[in-house]
């Protein structure tokens, strides 16, 4: 006598119905996904979040040594660590919004159409 194991549902059911759904948008997914983690933003903000932590640390400790109250020392820090993200997305707008709109100078004339004669027929 064998043992076959677990019987597990095979080919059926909602997953098969599910499969063909990831199998189309997880490549889509991905793809957004690495642009968006390699975005110019992105980058900055983490940046931003990296120096805001590393402050909010040095912070706490020097308040936790001088005695003060952590909790509100610590929402002190998260209001300021808050602020600086604000301000890092303002900025990326901002850099957004002055980028330079094309002149009519720059843009191409539209071309010449070529209109045909009239001849004696018409």
């Amino acid at each position: 006598m064998y043992h076959t194991g677990v019987y597990l549902q095979r080919g059926r059911g909602l997953g098969n119905l599910l499969s063909g759904l990831f199998r189309a948008v997880l490549p889509a997914a991905k793809t957004l996904g690495k642009g968006i983690l390699n975005s110019q933003l992105t980058k900055d903000i983490a940046e931003t979040a990296k120096k805001s932590a590393i402050n909010a640390g040095l912070n706490l400790a020097s308040d936790l040594v001088a005695g003060n109250n952590m909790k509100t020392s610590l929402e002190n820090n998260v209001e300021a660590a808050r602020e600086n993200m604000s301000k890092t997305l303002q900025s990326y707008v901002q850099k957004k919004k002055k980028k330079r709109k094309r002149t009519n100078q720059n843009i191409h004339p539209p071309k010449k159409r070529f209109r045909k004669m009239k001849d004696i027929f018409d």
